[in-house]
């Protein structure tokens, strides 16, 4: 995303909370996390998307191989499910941009399936946000990843980073996290969301992702924010 691209969603974060009634912080955690740095690393995950709004991470996995930001790119394992059309077919079409080789499947552990979302039933093989950042967290101290990126389309990048974040800082913060936004999309455009059954712009659902951020499994902004300051590229200091 290019700086100018940063800076209106960032602007548009900012309109948005203003609206919504948040605090401040929201908006000053959405800069720093839009324009976090870049550290070169090795791993980076793509939260998983329908097919109306992947090209943004497509794009964002390209230009980082190209940059040397990331060599090895994380996409959710199994079978198209929850509208996200399945790690078979995201390998077929990131294979050309970062190499076949360099696109590898993230499982979600039974610990994961196991765990209960805000509606008290089990998640299963269930893919949304809170699933993959918990997967993630366990992928990442199973296999000795001490820091990665998290990349999302941009009207999602807030809670996704949020969400992956609050779930490092409950892991132990041993794992440090870096957030890299996908390419700009038109935001007037009418689009597919939330395991396909939510419809409407991306404007629109930039507003609902963001009062998604009361939910009770998120860290507050400055808890995060904190978490940020602290992080290192070779791994995070814990905070008490």
């Amino acid at each position: 995303m290019e700086d100018f691209e940063k800076k209106g969603l960032v602007d548009r974060v900012f309109s948005v909370a203003k609206g919504l009634g948040l605090d401040g912080s929201v908006a000053d955690l959405a800069e720093r996390l839009v324009n976090d740095g870049q550290p070169l690393l090795m791993d980076a995950y793509l939260f998983g998307q329908t097919s109306d709004n992947e090209l943004s991470e497509f794009q964002a996995a390209r230009r980082m191989r190209l940059d040397g930001l990331a060599s090895r790119f994380w996409v959710v394992d199994g079978a198209a499910k929850d509208g996200y059309p399945g790690y078979a077919d995201w390998r077929g079409k990131l294979g050309p941009m970062v190499g076949y080789q360099n696109v590898v499947p993230l499982p979600i552990p039974k610990r994961v399936q196991e765990s209960k979302g805000l509606d008290g039933r089990q998640f299963g093989l269930n893919v949304n946000t809170l699933t993959e950042a918990m997967s993630l967290v366990d992928m990442a101290k199973g296999n000795s990843v001490q820091a990665l990126y998290v990349v999302s389309v941009p009207f999602h990048f807030l809670r996704a980073c949020v969400t992956a974040m609050s779930e490092a800082i409950k892991g132990g913060e041993d794992v440090a996290m870096f957030g890299y936004v996908g390419s700009a999309l038109p935001w007037g455009e009418i689009v597919r969301h939330s395991q396909g059954t939510q419809v409407g712009t991306r404007e629109q659902i930039l507003r609902d992702e963001m009062q998604k951020l009361s939910y009770p499994n998120l860290l507050p902004p400055a808890r995060i924010i904190r978490y940020m300051e602290q992080r290192r590229a070779s791994g995070t200091t814990r905070v008490i």
